[in-house]
């Protein structure tokens, strides 16, 4: 067994420049997989789209002979869904965003119509965080409580009848910090970190209600059951429940409430306009997004804090091909621009969390694709000529009966215990590391083109290098 298991590692860690074959006329559910990323990643996305159009697939509606039925979208990702459902194509958005004047870009009081994307401006993607009268007067009966510093109050008093003393008597103010570690050990507040938390108490610098609002305005359909109905297509937001650790699934689906604080929970009863706010609540810019669910009122962050690109989604309503976009992809090292060293802070931050973000992604893939290879095995040449050895020795009248029935079994049993789908397959589409330049919310027009055209391009690469479609 010993080099059996020795086998399996060298078809897993094998190197392989062939093109995946994908057979699209076998596909019977076509899903899309969007990232957030905000206008960034709303731009890429529709790239993307463009270049798979070209090749035969578009979203059910736009006339492609092989269709999208479902659409998974967290953060800005549910934005573009939300857009491509209700059938705002790349065109119908260049063309309204091309009509507005410069101004216009800032602030924007035009009417707003269904079906038409008119009236968006910065001040509905990033308004300043302003609390209404209920939050103000909330805000401040929490800080007029004396109650709430009890503990601060306590411990400073109980540091001081330590320190002072002992300061006193050496002069020394390292030893009157030694005579408070001493006496009172895990001390509660004597760090940065818990004065900040006490002082820094407001939530964000901006807020999704002007997105959720301009949503309510422009969609011809704002709910989710509606949209598979009448335009046959599932659409699902993720988001992320602030005070418990799960994750949210608002679509046409409702799971069974549950207690358990890591269990995902489907949600159907939230206009899609209300989800995408939710699922776009990027802590520390968009503060957490208020929604009553089922009489319950819950707070959501961003879609993709649990879990980066919700495949699992599709996977489980029985896609058979997933297409994922993400711009989420870390920069790597490229002369003409440099170390990001030399782009400051901002550069740095966000090459940190793009290689956390990516790891996540990549772990998926990677653990997907030795699954797969895993199942491979079992139906390769150095398999069965390792049963031969194995089952030389076997008294049985017909070796290769029991060869070929000891393969079923465990192709079966790795098929059962990985959650091996052998229908199921992915087109993957991270960007390039010139997205990472790129601004992230930026709606004008000459920029949104120049991002569709890095998602179109990136698109048209990733599918001559690496697939191969059949239609």
């Amino acid at each position: 067994m010993d080099a059996i298991a020795a086998q399996i590692n060298q078809y897993i860690n094998r190197t392989d420049g062939d093109r995946e074959t994908i057979d699209l006329r076998s596909k019977k559910r076509i899903a899309f997989v969007g990232s957030g990323g905000a206008a960034k990643a709303l731009w890429y996305h529709l790239g993307v789209i463009k270049a798979l159009e070209e090749e035969g697939i578009g979203l059910r509606g736009y006339g492609r002979p092989h269709e999208i039925v479902e659409v998974v979208g967290s953060s800005a990702g549910s934005l573009f869904g939300a857009f491509a459902c209700n059938n705002f194509s790349y065109d119908t958005i260049a063309r309204f965003l091309d009509e507005k004047e410069f101004i216009q870009h800032f602030v924007n009081f035009a009417p707003r119509e269904k079906g038409k994307m008119t009236g968006l401006s910065y001040y509905d993607v990033l308004p300043p965080n302003i609390p209404d009268f209920h939050e103000l007067a909330a805000k401040i009966k929490d800080a007029a409580d004396i109650g709430r510093f009890a503990d601060l109050l306590n411990d400073i008093g109980e540091y001081a009848r330590s320190f002072i003393p002992e300061f006193l008597r050496t002069g020394d103010i390292e030893a009157g910090y030694e005579r408070i570690l001493s006496d009172y050990g895990d001390v509660n507040y004597f760090g940065l970190e818990n004065i900040l938390r006490e002082i820094i108490r407001f939530p964000a610098l901006s807020n999704t209600d002007r997105i959720q609002k301009y949503l309510e305005d422009i969609l011809e359909i704002n709910d989710f059951h509606q949209l598979k109905r009448e335009r046959g297509i599932d659409f699902y937001v993720i988001a992320t429940e602030l005070d418990r650790p799960r994750k949210a699934i608002f679509g046409p689906k409702r799971s069974p409430f549950t207690t358990d604080p890591w269990e995902d929970r489907w949600i159907d009863s939230v206009p899609i306009s209300a989800a995408c706010a939710a699922s776009c609540s990027l802590p520390g810019i968009y503060r957490p997004k208020l929604l009553t669910v089922e009489g319950e009122k819950l707070f959501f962050i961003d879609g993709e804090v649990k879990k980066t690109l919700s495949t699992g989604v599709p996977r489980e309503n029985g896609a058979d091909l997933i297409i994922i976009s993400h711009t989420l992809e870390p920069y790597q090292y490229d002369e003409r621009w440099g170390s990001l060293t030399r782009s400051g802070f901002f550069s740095i931050f966000l090459q940190s969390v793009y290689i956390m973000v990516a790891q996540k992604i990549r772990s998926s893939w990677q653990a997907h694709t030795i699954r797969r290879q895993v199942f491979d095995y079992f139906s390769s040449p150095d398999f069965q000529k390792e049963l031969d050895v194995i089952l030389k020795d076997m008294r049985t009248g017909d070796r290769r009966k029991a060869k070929k029935a000891l393969t079923g079994f465990l192709k079966d049993k790795v098929c059962e215990i990985l959650q091996i789908d052998l229908d199921l397959q992915y087109l993957y589409f991270p960007s390039s590391s010139e997205i990472f330049w790129m601004d992230h919310f930026n709606i004008f027009p000459h920029y949104m083109r120049k991002l569709v055209n890095s998602g179109y391009n990136r698109a048209k690469l990733i599918l001559k290098d690496n697939y191969e479609l059949i239609s």
